[in-house]
């Protein structure tokens, strides 16, 4: 049951608050269009909401990335930004769920804590591995940049 719990319930839960702060990170730079999306495979639900949309895939246990425009490009700072509100959402909600469980001993609670920490830490990590990369490389990448108006997040 447990094992079912964190991959229906605590596993997409993170992967999407993670997802929704680099889409706050994009609202706050002023973003023309954000795109969220969780899991990969055939396409379940898109949730239009203004200049967002949220798409749910049927494997939504499986990652997700948030993709968004603005015209003129963003800046190196604006770019930072955006990568850097995803951990930094899990961090807090990990730092707030950990006051939290003082109060409950729920194991539901302390998996929530430790997979949105885990999510935080492993994502402020610079890494690449193939076509996939971490928040934290977005951010090295980005500071060591030459400026170009064509290079993307």
């Amino acid at each position: 049951m447990f094992i079912i719990s964190f991959l229906l319930i605590i596993a997409p839960l993170t992967l999407f608050i993670h997802e929704l702060g680099h889409s706050i990170g994009a609202l706050l730079v002023r973003s023309e269009k954000i795109e969220l999306f969780i899991g990969v495979g055939r396409r379940l639900l898109r949730l239009p909401l203004g200049r967002m949309s949220i798409h749910i895939h049927a494997l939504f246990m499986l990652g997700g990335y948030t993709a968004s425009e603005r015209n003129p490009y963003y800046s190196k700072a604006e770019q930072i930004i955006i990568s850097l509100f995803g951990p930094l959402l899990n961090g807090l909600l990990g730092i707030l769920g950990a006051l939290l469980l003082s109060y409950s001993h729920s194991r539901i609670l302390l998996i929530f804590i430790l997979f949105n920490l885990w999510l935080c830490i492993i994502n402020l990590i610079p890494y690449r591995i193939g076509t996939r990369h971490s928040d934290g490389y977005l951010v090295l990448k980005t500071i060591t940049a030459r400026n170009s108006k064509n290079e993307s997040i």
